[in-house]
């Protein structure tokens, strides 16, 4: 399972103390017996994986270069690789990043069987932690401002594709595409305890945009923005409901959400019913709290990139008149006011 660290992790694990050899952690007494070690490679690691529980995690070297672009997991069966592994509750070590935990190891080992090679290896490597890479080219045109009848789910996922594109020339770094690694997506499912909807899963795999005309939120972990259950993403749902007579019922329904889009900013969020894999519009600010805007993340992505295409095209005069015209007046009054 890959992790991303919070911004607050550090700040967790109280009073640090001191030891004499800075080879070992900078951690505080009550941690000083649990099991830490340190792996000279990938394969020892791997070889020792049934020492270590599944939640405990993996730390890589910070002078260790990121593994962002196609062919960087080579690093990882480099000279200057090393692999440190704790508990899960332990604080971080000075001069490591967080990577993996062991589930998700485990994950990358199943494929591999004995004597395999560093080839092998690789590869494996490849198919859970590689991403999907794009060139810096523009576009040549972008879509044209329609919303397509799509004939299968490829062909609106190339859409999306194209639509994001040309909404990164348009903004350049702050709407670059980041597709996220299988690994990420695992890991995320895993926290959860729920699949994404495929489309979703599937958009993240090969596209990741998340500072569109609204902002989606991350795979990995992040302070305000991530994928995460609704009542963890506004915990203020508690007041909202105090004394409401359907507070039973509204409870029970937040609690099948999950955030997958943080509108504007504002505290108003999208979510995705784990069951139905309906989508429903949080407002904080306007009865009612909750509503089923789109029948599945796909409509709501189709609406999003529609509305990228409008600034694209640059069309702010009639913007919402064309908004309306294609999703209805009820869908846009709760949306966007």
């Amino acid at each position: 399972m890959l992790i991303s660290l919070r911004k607050d992790i550090r700040n967790q694990s109280g009073v640090e103390h001191s030891m004499p050899d800075e080879r070992l952690f900078k951690i505080p007494i009550r941690y000083r017996n649990q099991s830490m070690k340190i792996f000279a490679s990938l394969r020892q690691l791997l070889e020792q994986l049934d020492s270590l529980q599944d939640n405990d995690l993996v730390w890589l070297p910070e002078k260790l270069p990121a593994l962002d672009r196609a062919g960087d997991l080579d690093v990882l069966l480099g000279a200057d690789a090393r692999f440190l592994s704790a508990p899960a509750e332990a604080p971080p070590r000075l001069g490591y990043r967080l990577w993996l935990d062991v589930n998700g190891l485990r994950q990358i080992a199943t494929g591999l069987v004995p004597g395999y090679s560093a080839q092998d290896l690789l590869a494996a490597l490849q198919a859970h932690l590689g991403r999907e890479s794009w060139d810096e080219a523009p576009t040549e045109e972008p879509p044209l401002l329609a919303l397509p009848e799509f004939t299968n789910p490829a062909a609106q996922l190339d859409w999306w594709l194209a639509c994001a594109r040309a909404y990164a020339d348009l903004w350049g770094e702050r709407a670059r595409l980041t597709p996220s690694s299988r690994a990420e997506l695992f890991a995320l499912e895993q926290r959860l305890g729920c699949s994404l909807p495929t489309v979703l899963r599937d958009y993240h795999l090969r596209i990741g945009a998340l500072e569109l005309s609204e902002r989606l939120c991350s795979v990995t972990p992040a302070e305000f923005a991530s994928i995460e259950p609704l009542i963890e993403a506004y915990p203020g749902i508690a007041d909202i409901l105090e004394g409401q007579p359907d507070a039973e019922s509204q409870w029970s329904l937040a609690n099948e959400l999950v955030v997958f889009g943080d509108y504007l900013g504002n505290g108003n969020l999208w979510c995705f019913h784990r069951q139905t894999g309906e989508v429903w519009y949080f407002d904080h600010d306007s009865p009612p709290m909750l509503a089923r805007l789109f029948k599945d993340v796909g409509d709501y992505l189709d609406a999003l990139m529609f509305k990228c295409l409008l600034e694209i095209h640059q069309r702010d005069d009639d913007s919402e008149q064309l908004l309306r015209q294609q999703l209805g007046d009820a869908v846009i009054d709760k949306w966007m006011y």
